[in-house]
């Protein structure tokens, strides 16, 4: 029977790995990032399990939360090159607005997702005393209230 070669990572490699799957929205997203990285899925796949049981050595989270302080600044500093950009009439007549706004949009949420803040904002809204999501109006028909909308 055939051995199989195993590949040995650093721990600077797995912590930054780990780091772009939490960037990247969690486990969902653990395929593409290993097949960014030129790594075995299941490889990446272990590495997350294994982080989320939290049964990483202390050294380990050490060097997680090295790699995730090192991306964030590189993602705050890159919101900020694109502010400067938006902001600078010079630089913005060589760069197209929805290219620096998308870049700038996809760090920010990143960094919501690393600092564990919300990237959206769900919530139901009164207008005129009239409930606007019918899903959440108690003990009302919503017959009535498309009514009572239609006479305004």
């Amino acid at each position: 029977m055939g051995t199989r070669l195993q590949d040995t990572y650093s721990d600077d490699f797995r912590a930054a790995a780990l780091t772009l799957v939490e960037a990247s929205g969690g486990k969902g997203h653990v395929m593409r990032v290993a097949d960014q990285l030129g790594i075995p899925v299941s490889t990446l796949h272990h590495w997350f399990a294994t982080s989320q049981k939290q049964n990483e050595t202390p050294e380990f989270a050490r060097t997680r939360d090295i790699k995730k302080g090192e991306l964030v600044d590189l993602l705050e500093s890159l919101v900020l090159t694109a502010l400067g950009v938006l902001d600078d009439a010079d630089k913005l007549s060589s760069a197209q607005v929805h290219h620096v706004s998308t870049v700038m949009g996809t760090a920010f949420d990143k960094l919501q997702l690393l600092k564990g803040e919300a990237t959206q904002r769900t919530e139901t809204t009164i207008e005129r005393g009239i409930y606007t999501d019918l899903r959440y109006i108690p003990d009302v028909e919503e017959a009535e209230i498309v009514e009572e909308l239609r006479n305004e």
